[in-house]
């Protein structure tokens, strides 16, 4: 946690940036909301591509132009906001990514995994228990292409410095988080946290 802390401060300080993204295009309709989870509030979205399943994801806004975190979780299906049991509020799994969005002057992001259910499942998401779809789908080329269309979006936000961005991986996220460093150049730090934590 203090390791990913300072790296978060450090990027927020001023890492080398690099050139400017180049934009790929991505047919979808987009739908947005604003979630909360206790004291912490994230822009929603949910993006359905022309092919593929939705896109979902998370992000803290900030008032100026911050560096971008990409968070990504560990191994399940368990979605990184669901419902509560009262079906009304939501909850988070991923702690440290709410810490770093209200602590540091970043914009953090969170992609939920494809066909993640809404409400946590049985024994916290192991893939045994996750939905047919999940595992059919699930693959490190499949969720790797996923956080891509969902990064492209997130890149036009107003409020997100496009050329400076951390990817930090927890657990199974840190084999993602070095495949999603390696396969688009427009990542220009990386995290990987392959220990234990919270998904």
């Amino acid at each position: 946690m203090i390791r990913q802390a300072s790296l978060v401060l450090a990027l927020a300080i001023g890492l080398s940036s690099c050139a400017l993204p180049v934009k790929t295009d991505v047919s979808q309709s987009e739908k947005s909301a604003v979630i909360k989870t206790g004291n912490d509030e994230f822009m929603h979205y949910v993006l359905t591509p022309e092919t593929g399943p939705p896109i979902e994801y998370y992000i803290s806004q900030s008032r100026a132009s911050a560096p971008k975190v990409i968070y990504v979780q560990g191994s399940g299906c368990t979605a990184v906001f669901p419902l509560s049991g009262n079906g009304a509020d939501h909850v988070s799994t991923v702690f440290s990514a709410t810490t770093m969005a209200r602590t540091y002057p970043v914009t953090v992001m969170v992609i939920n995994k494809p066909y993640a259910p809404k409400t946590p499942p049985r024994d916290g998401g192991l893939a045994r228990n996750c939905p047919k779809e999940f595992n059919d789908y699930f693959s490190l080329e499949s969720w790797v292409s996923h956080i891509e269309k969902a990064y492209e979006h997130a890149l036009r936000l107003p409020w997100v410095d496009a050329r400076r961005t951390l990817v930090i991986g927890v657990s199974e996220g840190a084999t993602v988080a070095g495949a999603l460093a390696a396969s688009d150049p427009r990542i220009t730090d990386v995290a990987p946290n392959p220990g234990v934590g919270s998904t």
